[in-house]
């Protein structure tokens, strides 16, 4: 069920990105957004960081870093609507978690200043599960996303941060 997570998140993320349109810069190389030091002091020791674009007619990237028991994902892409507030935004993204909210999966929304959280648990007992946390923050026409997805749930209030670096780095 660990996949189906993480599946969702880069669907849920091209989704978001439907509109097609060139990046530049730092946009069309999340890798360059955050160093390996600051996502492991937010969710444990990093592996090498794996870079391209998400799958789909949208224009979005992604970088993905293995972390321990899971995967931290940094999405960047253009918002397909400029006049969505970042929750409205994610919550259109999270309606594809209704089909795990029929298997028993627990859906939370946080929302903390310009950035919005929402995370997904398993229920209890699932053996194949993994908790999941997406944030994600809206800044110049680009959607920033962080998520994380393993044995051990990743609290919002720390990735709300790299979600927030990455986007203040942002040409």
């Amino acid at each position: 069920m660990h996949w189906h997570v993480m599946s969702l998140a880069v669907l849920i993320g091209f989704i978001a990105a439907e509109q097609a349109g060139a990046q530049t810069g730092a946009a069309s190389h999340p890798c360059s957004l955050l160093t390996p030091a600051q996502i492991s002091a937010a969710v444990g020791s990093v592996g090498e960081s794996r870079e391209g674009d998400m799958p789909g007619k949208a224009h979005m990237r992604a970088c993905s870093w293995s972390i321990p028991g899971g995967l931290f994902t940094l999405s960047v892409g253009k918002v397909p609507n400029p006049n969505q507030s970042t929750r409205e935004l994610l919550d259109y993204m999270n309606s594809m978690y209704d089909l795990l909210k029929g298997q028993g999966w627990k859906y939370e929304k946080k929302d903390l200043g310009n950035t919005s959280c929402s995370l997904v648990t398993p229920p209890a007992g699932a053996a194949n599960g993994s908790p999941a946390t997406f944030c994600a923050t809206v800044v110049k026409g680009m959607l920033v996303m962080a998520s994380a997805s393993s044995k051990a749930s990743n609290p919002a209030e720390k990735l709300k941060p790299l979600a927030e670096t990455a986007a203040a780095r942002l040409p």
